[in-house]
């Protein structure tokens, strides 16, 4: 029963991929008009690899660049950001690759699916993270 439940799992990114590469979902996507998005894949994305589903869900808008920002653990990783013990850690885990990647384009949006990811950049004053769902339905049709 686990197996069968397990196998039944995905990521929402996971999930349209697979409904895209069997034909079975075509979203009528309007142009981003060369809009560029930064794209931050959350841990767990990176673990199980759906940031190649991202990538081809993304592909599916008309005129959006996007750029995966090649960085690990945002340093949140649920709460362990926001715990006083380890907040100086969360801090330099998100200055390695993560918030500069951030600062050299301050004009592109950002794809952050994880919650915990979206809320580590917000505590470093970036409002900009948004999960892949909302970028789909600004786009649509």
């Amino acid at each position: 029963d686990i197996a069968t439940v397990g196998n039944a799992i995905f990521l929402f990114e996971e999930f349209l991929a697979r409904e895209i590469i069997a034909k079975r979902l075509v979203l009528p996507l309007r142009s981003a008009g060369g809009q560029k998005f930064l794209v931050h894949g959350h841990c767990h994305q990176k673990a199980v690899g759906a940031m190649k589903a991202m990538r081809r869900v993304l592909k599916q808008v008309p005129d959006l660049q996007f750029e995966m920002i090649e960085a690990g653990c945002c340093g949140m990783a649920g709460t362990f950001g926001i715990e006083a013990e380890h907040a100086q850690w969360a801090a330099a885990m998100a200055e390695q690759a993560l918030l500069p990647a951030l600062r050299v384009d301050t004009q592109a949006a950002v794809v952050a699916n994880g919650f915990s990811c979206r809320q580590q950049l917000k505590s470093f004053g970036d409002d900009r993270g948004q999960h892949l769902a909302l970028v789909l339905q600004q786009q649509l049709a």
